[in-house]
């Protein structure tokens, strides 16, 4: 962090929990399927975190293995930065990692990203002893882009962010039908996402049933829309087209949010 590489070693977990997996009472939550996981059983997020808990790092130190404590206790300390989910964590668990944030200057950000910039530093594309490249990647760009939403939402007038809330199973999910609807590529453009996201709401006001959508703006400047422009708007939405099969309603929904903004571009709209 200040300079030097710290090294973290899988096999020093491996030795403590070889050192008391017999034994009754234990130190730590590892187990054979926290370090030797299957496929599947690496999606697992909470057996997954178990390597980060306070507990195994006390036993990492207490065992002599200081360099992995350190270096398991640095990405720890990350995931309860981001993981904060209600304003008074800090206080319940005694842990002021948990604190919500109320400055994009908090301290927490400035060793988020240190410890992302060493990952960035060390990534390599073979995977020998270090993260892949894109892992390195997405942390680095995750922690910046965790950054740059927090101080938006403060400037905006947010009294604190609670960054826990980015990663919600809504949210999430959200996200993943978005993903999907693109060809399952995690690099979408914005343009992508706005446009799906329209998508989305054609599909709901078509499930609720709405025949009517309010649209006072033009969609390439922010000029009136005109009565010819409304009038098709109105004739698009409330004509009563059948369609036999649930694929071509959303094929022609899927038209709708590409064509008809670009329609537009054909009105008085950039009138001068």
């Amino acid at each position: 962090m200040d300079g030097t590489f710290i090294i973290g070693k899988w096999n020093d977990l491996v030795s403590v929990y070889m050192k008391e997996k017999e034994a009754t009472i234990r130190r730590t939550n590892l187990s054979y399927q926290v370090l030797f996981p299957q496929t599947l059983e690496r999606q697992n997020v909470r057996r997954a975190l178990i390597p980060f808990e306070d507990k195994t790092i006390s036993a990492l130190k207490e065992d002599g293995f200081s360099d992995s404590a350190l270096f398991f206790e640095h990405f720890g300390k990350v995931w309860k930065f981001v993981n904060v989910k209600r304003p008074l964590s800090n206080y319940i668990l005694l842990d002021a990692n948990r604190s919500v944030v109320t400055s994009d200057n908090d301290n927490r950000f400035a060793h988020a990203s240190l410890l992302a910039n060493g990952c960035l530093s060390a990534r390599n594309s073979i995977r020998h002893h270090c993260l892949t490249k894109d892992t390195a990647d997405a942390f680095h760009f995750s922690i910046n882009s965790i950054r740059c939403i927090s101080k938006r939402l403060l400037d905006d007038g947010m009294t604190y962010v609670l960054l826990g809330e980015f990663q919600n199973d809504r949210l999430e999910a959200e996200f993943g039908r978005i993903r999907q609807m693109s060809g399952g590529s995690y690099y979408i453009a914005l343009e992508q996402i706005k446009s799906l996201i329209s998508l989305l709401h054609l599909e709901l006001f078509k499930k609720l049933g709405i025949t009517l959508m309010k649209n006072e703006m033009s969609n390439c400047c922010n000029n009136p829309l005109t009565e010819s422009e409304k009038n098709l708007i109105d004739e698009l939405i409330t004509s009563e087209i059948q369609f036999t099969h649930e694929i071509e309603t959303s094929i022609i929904l899927y038209m709708w949010i590409y064509f008809f903004p670009r329609k537009f571009r054909q009105f008085e709209c950039c009138r001068s």
